[in-house]
Parts: structure tokens; sequence; C-alpha cells
């Protein structure tokens, strides 16, 4: 029987380089339109997604610049009417408490509802939502609570939860609940807050509100609990400097009541 010799393949050989090489070539060359439709796809990709966020950046500037032109105009009717109170009462030596308790609400009214249009022409951009803002403002300097709400309430869904300015929302909400004596709806606002590990920043003012409505409602155990909290961790704040007054007003009324 015939032996066969056991044949050695160098796998670093030159032609077996050039084998596969070919094979390799072979393959791109019978591929090539889905393989160049795939590369076509990745690259727009690519450019689509910085293109996008171009286009995002340029839509929130354009955005903001408009925004404040509004906000612009809004300083200009308040120091307006300053200007005119100074005039009429130099002898009088007197300023106007609040702008709100003199301009005529009718003068910023439509500047609100502005303020409102604004902010649907621009849902998604930072500039839209501080839009909102600005319109609840002049509803609650005016003592119309229920309207500042609801103008946010109605907002809240366009604003991503992680991004500060909706917690913003909820701090001026959380306000108008209060203002309105719906302490266990503004207790809930101003928890989402204080919950919000994305908006360490607005905490301590967040529990400051939070201990309030709950003094407000009559929970003195937990509003000892929110201002101890503030003065714990916040105590060099100017929230936590004022939680301090609520904790002795607190312990005053304690007193008080036993004695």
């Amino acid at each position: 029987m015939a032996k066969h010799k056991k044949q050695n393949i160098d796998v670093k050989s030159p032609d077996l380089f050039v084998s596969t090489a070919d094979q390799i070539g072979k393959f791109l060359s019978d591929n090539i339109k889905p393989i160049m439709a795939l590369v076509l796809v990745a690259l727009l990709i690519g450019v689509g997604a910085t293109s996008w966020r171009n286009y995002s950046e340029y839509k929130e500037e354009k955005a903001a610049e408009a925004l404040f032109g509004l906000e612009k105009n809004r300083r200009d009717i308040e120091e307006k009417f300053q200007k005119e109170l100074m005039e009429s009462n130099k002898d009088k030596k007197q300023e106007a408490k609040t702008v709100a308790e003199k301009i005529d609400f009718t003068q910023l009214e439509p500047l609100a509802q502005k303020f409102i249009e604004f902010s649907n022409q621009n849902k998604g951009t930072v500039a839209g939502a501080t839009a909102r803002i600005d319109a609840a403002d002049i509803y609650f300097e005016y003592e119309k609570f229920d309207l500042s709400a609801k103008t946010l309430q109605e907002y809240l869904g366009s604003v991503d939860q992680k991004h500060f300015v909706y917690s913003l929302m909820l701090m001026q909400i959380g306000s108008s609940q209060v203002a309105m004596k719906n302490f266990d709806e503004a207790i809930s606002s101003f928890k989402k807050v204080v919950d919000n590990e994305k908006v360490d920043f607005l905490r301590p003012e967040g529990l400051l509100k939070l201990g309030i409505a709950y003094k407000l409602k009559n929970d003195f155990e937990n509003a000892k609990s929110s201002f101890l909290e503030l003065t714990e961790k916040y105590s060099e704040t100017e929230a936590g400097r004022e939680a301090k007054s609520y904790l002795n007003l607190l312990k005053y009324q304690e007193q008080s009541s036993q004695g």
C-alpha cells in the first residue's frame, strides 16, 4: 500500500495569503452593492446625528434670542412704570411695594399670552419651558394662582423630567398650590424636586418649601423633619438659615401649647 507523505502547510506562506486575499476580493466584488449600501447608511446615520445636534443647538439658540426679546418687553414695562412712579412721588419719597400691586394687569396679560404662544411654538427647548415659567410668574404675581399652576401643569409633559427646568416648574406649581391651600398637592410637587438627585442645587429651597407646606397643613412632625434635614445638610445656605427660624418657631409653639 502506497504511503502518502504528510504535507505541512505554512499558514504564513505568501501563497496562502494571496489565496485568502483573492477570496476576500471575490466576496467584496460579489457583494459590493449591499456593502456600499451599509456604509452609506452608517455615514448617513453619523452625519444625521451630527446634523440633528447642530440643528437642535441652532434651534435652542434662536429660541433663547427670541425669548430674551419677550422678557425685555416685560422689563421695559416695569421700568417705565417705576420711572413714572418715582416722578409722581418725588415729594413723597415713596416707592411701589411690588410691581404687581401697581401695574394694571391688562398691561401684562397680553405678554403672558405671548409667552404661552412662544412656548407652544418652541416645545422641546429650554427656552420654551422658561417662557411658560415667565407666563406663570405673571399670573402668580397677580394672585391668579389657579391659572399659574394650570399654565405649567399642561406643559409638563413636553419637558424632560431629568432637566432642571422641569423641577423649576414643579417648584412654581407647588407655590401656587400652597397659595390655594392645596397642601397635599403642594407637598407632592415639592417632594418630586427634593427626591430628584439630578437637581441637587434646588434641594435646599425644595426642603424649605416642603417644610412650610407641612407646617401650614399642621403636620408639625414632618415639618420639623424637613427643617432639621435642611439645617444639618445645608446650614450655610439662605434656605438653611431660614429653616433655623422655623425650627425655633415650632419649638416656641410646642412650648406654648404645653404651658
